[in-house]
């Protein structure tokens, strides 16, 4: 009887400790929800991506203003490539909604969207090659 009393209560604490460590990682995925701009950059560079800095009308609805967050423009390949870095995953769906609904009836130019976790990314059209290597690196960043 005293044998099962111990089971029990090692089986107890194995559990309760197992249960401990996937709240810990849980955790820190929930830190790595937020990327910053300086990672995203990084990456980029890291895939021989050449981001250089555009200096784009204000008229340009890849630079608007997406709800409250302004973002940072580069020239990719002589295409324009946007980066919004919002706080939270909700708020970049926000902003892409905001986007959405800005532009309905606009005629745009065919670009790309790209999104991980609080990052969003638009990219007008280069070629496949460069869009396949902008998917892969933000999607490293998971």
């Amino acid at each position: 009887m005293l044998r099962k009393l111990l089971f029990f209560i090692m089986l107890t604490f194995v559990l309760g400790a197992c249960s401990q460590q996937e709240t810990g990682q849980d955790t820190n995925n929930e830190q790595k929800l937020s990327i910053t701009l300086e990672e995203v950059e990084t990456a980029l560079q890291e895939q021989d991506l050449e981001l250089k800095e555009a200096d784009l009308p204000e008229n340009n609805v890849f630079i608007r203003e997406l709800n409250g967050v302004s973002p940072k423009a580069y020239s990719l390949e002589g295409m324009t490539l946007s980066i919004y870095i919002f706080q939270s995953t909700d708020d970049r769906q926000e902003g892409m909604e905001a986007f959405k609904e800005a532009n309905a009836s606009a005629s745009l130019e065919p670009y790309k969207t790209f999104t991980v976790h609080n990052v969003l990314v638009f990219y007008v059209e280069g070629n496949e090659e460069i869009n396949s290597k902008l998917s892969s690196t933000l999607n490293k960043l998971k």
